[in-house]
């Protein structure tokens, strides 16, 4: 999942995912991912529709912005 939206954010292309975790726990969207897709977000001005235990998720990235960046670091994994 991170992956495909950094390579989408960078890229500038849409991406709409579904199916996430749903055969094995724990499921849907977790922390970490939400943390770098809000981070994504924040870097090319785009739009998500998100949320941590949803199955699905739809990035549309913006234009790269220039400048500082923050996020909360957790345990990305």
């Amino acid at each position: 999942l991170k992956t495909i939206a950094s390579l989408c954010t960078v890229l500038g292309q849409p991406v709409r995912l579904f199916n996430i975790r749903t055969h094995k726990g724990p499921f849907g969207v977790q922390a970490t991912d939400m943390r770098m897709l809000r981070l994504l977000r924040q870097v090319c001005n785009g739009t998500l529709a998100a949320s941590e235990g949803q199955t699905s998720v739809t990035f549309l990235p913006g234009e790269l912005q220039c400048g500082r960046f923050t996020a909360e670091a957790g345990r990305f994994g």
